[in-house]
């Protein structure tokens, strides 16, 4: 089925997404939330091949290893304010569509 053809439902740059403020939120949050989670995901990454290449020099050891913790604490962050969110807007607030 089309996206237009759908009854509270838009076609966007992000995709086909609802226009009912809890849907909107939802799927707003999702996508942020997604790609904030690649961009640690891929410093990690980046982190752990600074390692890798080092080759003993302690600066490039201390950046790899700085750059490892720091994208650990942001997934961390992420999914805490993922926790948080759901539990300040569905168990506290009950707005409706928002995480149950």
């Amino acid at each position: 089925m089309d996206c237009l053809q759908r009854e509270g439902y838009t076609w966007t740059v992000l995709g086909c997404i609802p226009t009912s403020p809890g849907g909107f939120v939802q799927t707003i949050l999702q996508t942020i939330i997604g790609v904030a989670g690649g961009i640690a995901f891929l410093a990690f990454l980046f982190g752990g091949f600074t390692l890798l290449t080092s080759k003993g020099d302690v600066e490039k050891i201390m950046a790899g290893k700085s750059m490892v913790m720091s994208s650990l604490v942001g997934l961390l962050l992420i999914i805490f304010s993922i926790f948080i969110l759901r539990l300040i807007g569905y168990e506290i607030l009950k707005i409706p569509g928002f995480g149950g």
